[in-house]
């Protein structure tokens, strides 16, 4: 257990942190002597627990004691690390303040044991011995989360503390004393593994997808779930099991149901079983047509579409980077599009599929309107762009073409790949008004992708010049 000690009484809080640290389970004390110190701490690291004199001075040694130094930690803490419970100190009776103060917590099950937990709590100074007695039982709790075990075999996972703790506390919650992880994609801020609970036997007890990241992102997905994924044909989408944004300073887990063995990503499929994969986006697109079917046409420049996929300031470090001020006179533009509820992120590996072919779409952090022929596009050329399938080699097969991607007599045609880049080319026709809506949208995918590094520059220029050239003799 980690925990923050803020008091300016040094005599006091070294006879605290003395107690504190006689515990048998291994506990860990900061101790911060004014508000400055206490925020400091609070930004930088990940705590089990907050115990708050709110009496404090602005930064250490000073003279300033107030009660509202104390109360700006208390807000600081309640910011940076939602759920985290505080514990707050006084000398006399809570006034109607301290009182006020305890009832903006909750209850929670932090560690997974199924025991709710008061988030905000106050102590008197004074009760020292049963202070000492109930974080000692927290701790002894907090260790048996901390013990499970977390196998990551032979791969790299790295994870953060919080996600760490996210995961434990989700395995301890269904029963298990270890888990195993595998990675299936992830972003900067946020990691997508497929997480499976073991019993103390090695027995799986359940198995899942887990999106770990910063809440502000995760906290988008939820949000996204409830308003528009459940409302899917039933099978299409993992359903959620559960969520968590609680005592993971500023993180999020969302963990949704994975059954019958969803143990390969699209791109695998098309790796091992390019005949399959035809059947799979069969299935995916109908499951979408929910969302797609409910279109609209819009007339809208060019630049407010490309907004929503990549921002003015990328825009521009890409145009000055790569010579291309040409694209100053397409953002002018009008261009009728089709928009609707779509995914947002529909590349290969957001797709799961288990031994019957049967997919399922995970990761919904970017599902809301859109532009319909995005996800089609997205997952067509994830073949090409995405760092799995460069990887894996699947892009290997298709970048000695790409200077002709806009010909399917040309590009990709011999390859495996070929009847998936075809179905999926049909499809972005499909639900777009006209031919000029998927030139758009393939054009401003390409670009986004010189923002990354992923892909070579050259191959990304090979492309988009193509696509341009049409793009440009045709609005």
């Amino acid at each position: 257990m980690k925990l923050l000690l803020v008091e300016d009484n040094r005599s006091y809080a070294e006879t605290l942190r003395e107690q504190l640290l006689k515990f048998t389970t291994p506990t860990e004390v900061l101790l911060a002597e004014s508000r400055d110190s206490a925020m400091s701490l609070l930004k930088d690291h990940f705590f089990d627990l907050v115990v708050l004199d709110l009496e404090i001075p602005t930064v250490d040694g000073a003279f300033d004691l107030e009660v509202e130094h104390g109360h700006e930690v208390f807000y600081c803490a309640r910011s940076y690390a939602p759920g985290t419970p505080i514990y707050i100190l006084t000398g006399s009776e809570p006034d109607a303040f301290l009182r006020g103060l305890a009832k903006q917590g909750q209850s929670v099950d932090l560690w997974g044991d199924g025991t709710l937990v008061p988030t905000v709590a106050y102590h008197l100074k004074e009760d020292g011995d049963q202070l000492i007695a109930e974080i000692q039982e927290i701790a002894s709790r907090i260790a048996i989360t901390d013990a499970i075990r977390i196998n990551i075999g032979a791969q790299v996972i790295e994870l953060k503390p919080e996600q760490k703790r996210a995961i434990k506390v989700f395995t301890r919650a269904n029963g298990g004393s270890s888990c195993r992880l595998k990675k299936l994609g992830g972003l900067s801020d946020a990691i997508v593994l497929k997480i499976s609970v073991m019993d103390q036997a090695g027995r799986v007890r359940c198995e899942c997808v887990g999106k770990l990241g910063l809440a502000s992102h995760v906290n988008k997905e939820i949000v996204a779930y409830n308003a528009e994924v459940k409302h899917l044909r039933l099978g299409a989408f993992a359903p959620v099991l559960s969520f968590n944004d609680q005592g993971l300073r500023g993180f999020a887990a969302i963990f949704y149901v994975l059954a019958d063995e969803h143990t390969d990503t699209f791109f695998q499929l098309v790796l091992t079983n390019p005949e399959a994969a035809i059947d799979v986006l069969t299935r995916i697109r109908a499951a979408l047509a929910r969302w797609s079917d409910s279109r609209s046409v819009t007339l809208v420049p060019i630049k407010e579409i490309r907004r929503h996929i990549l921002s003015d300031e990328n825009f521009q470090k890409i145009i000055t980077t790569h010579d291309l001020e040409r694209l100053l006179v397409l953002e002018e533009k009008n261009i009728e599009i089709s928009e609707a509820c779509i995914h947002g992120d529909l590349h290969g590996g957001n797709i799961l599929v288990n031994s019957d072919y049967v997919p399922v779409l995970i990761d919904f952090g970017d599902v809301g309107a859109g532009y319909t022929c995005l996800d089609p596009i997205t997952l067509e050329l994830s073949l090409i762009f995405h760092p799995d399938a460069r990887i894996n080699g699947l892009a290997a097969q298709l970048e000695s073409s790409s200077e002709s991607w806009l010909d399917l007599n040309v590009y990709g045609k011999g390859s495996p790949l070929y009847p998936i880049i075809k179905y999926c080319r049909e499809w972005a026709y499909d639900v777009a008004p006209h031919d000029e809506s998927v030139l758009s949208m393939a054009y401003l995918f390409v670009l986004k992708q010189l923002k990354y590094e992923t892909v070579p520059a050259d191959v990304l220029i090979k492309i988009l010049n193509g696509i341009l050239e049409r793009l440009e003799d045709r609005i």
